[in-house]
C-alpha cells in the first residue's frame, strides 16, 4: 500500500554543443561537448545508462557512454554526472 504513494526520482539530462559537423558526402556526423545528468529529487541508484541518437526521425543509434559511467551509478538529490564527451558517427 505504502509503495503508491512513493515518489519516483526525478532526473533530468541534457547536452550542451560545442561542436557540430555534419559530412553528407561522407554520411558521418561528428559531435562534441557536455553530457550532464542531473538528479532534483530524491537519491537515485542507476544501473542501465543509454545515450541515442536520432537521425531522420526514424533511425535510432546507440552512442558509446563515457568510461566512468559504465556500470551502477549513484547520484545523491541535488547531485549530478558531468562529462565532456565527442562522438563520430557513421550515417
Amino acid at each position: 500500500m505504502f509503495g503508491l504513494f512513493k515518489k519516483a526520482p526525478k532526473l533530468e539530462m541534457t547536452f550542451t554543443p560545442t561542436t557540430a559537423v555534419a559530412r553528407e558526402l561522407a554520411k558521418e556526423v561528428a559531435v562534441a561537448g557536455e553530457l550532464v545528468v542531473r538528479n532534483v529529487g530524491r537519491d537515485v541508484q542507476l544501473s542501465d545508462l543509454e545515450v541515442v541518437l536520432v537521425a531522420g526521425g526514424t533511425r535510432r543509434i546507440d552512442l558509446e557512454l563515457p568510461a566512468s559511467w559504465k556500470g551502477p551509478q549513484r547520484i545523491p538529490g541535488g547531485g549530478e554526472l558531468r562529462q565532456t564527451v565527442a562522438w563520430s558517427v557513421r550515417l
